[in-house]
């Protein structure tokens, strides 16, 4: 999951104490769950020796980073540390956060492994506090919502944590990858993305690129056909 990391709110109706969910467990399409403890669920799929999601970067990710220059960069939710240890090879100074403490130690392995340093921290995104006007760039990587609500108030919170000019790049399951059933993916439409949601939420924005779309996932776990909504948006420069 995969400085401040992000980790966010369950699919269901929850205290802010409670983590946000990034996946959620098998279920009937469209039925909400349970709240559960996210750091003893996520610390649970990480212990293994394989990388859940692989050591590769998420190819949307790594296609708009490779647009921007270097600067500052958080990722929330940063799993075990794919997309930080590459941008970090690609000269970002990368702070990257998230619930599980074994993630932290995998992704910590990993800039081990490929010769790079990232400021990594455990925390719950719910609680996370985060720096104003102080990233160039905040990526969110398969980090689902949870009601519209509390995510609208979360995107507020890493909007300000955006420096003038700095750019929000997202990428998550759109309602529409439901109808796939695949084996991957939330179960809850709460959980989803729509462009709708996006729009509103970044109105003060200049959004340049928004678009729902089918793609093929060879991530790990997210392994085979899938509809995304991705996201690009940048922060006005100040006056």
């Amino acid at each position: 999951m995969s400085g401040p990391k992000v980790a966010l709110l369950t699919c269901a109706v929850l205290a802010l104490a409670v983590p946000l969910r990034a996946e959620e467990p098998l279920g009937k399409m469209g039925e909400k769950i349970a709240p559960r403890d996210e750091k003893a669920v996520w610390n649970k799929k990480y212990d293994r020796k394989m990388y859940l999601f692989g050591k590769k970067p998420n190819l949307f990710f790594a296609s708009q980073i490779e647009k921007l220059s270097p600067g500052k960069l958080l990722l929330p939710a940063e799993g075990e540390g794919r997309n930080a240890v590459y941008a970090a090879k690609k000269n970002w100074q990368v702070d990257a956060f998230d619930v599980s403490e074994v993630a932290k130690a995998k992704a910590l392995r990993l800039a081990e492994e490929e010769k790079v340093s990232i400021n990594y921290f455990v925390e719950d995104a719910a609680k996370v506090d985060l720096k104003e006007n102080h990233y160039d760039a905040v990526a969110v990587i398969f980090f689902q919502p949870q009601d519209n609500d509390r995510t609208s108030k979360f995107i507020s919170r890493l909007k300000n944590s955006v420096k003038p000019g700095g750019s929000i790049i997202i990428e998550g399951f759109a309602k529409k990858h439901l109808k796939l059933k695949t084996r991957f993916g939330p179960k809850d439409l709460s959980c989803m993305y729509e462009k709708n949601f996006f729009k509103e939420n970044f109105k003060d924005w200049k959004i340049t690129l928004i678009k729902e779309r089918k793609i093929v996932l060879d991530e790990g776990m997210h392994d085979g056909q899938a509809i995304v909504v991705d996201l690009v948006a940048k922060k006005p420069d100040e006056k």
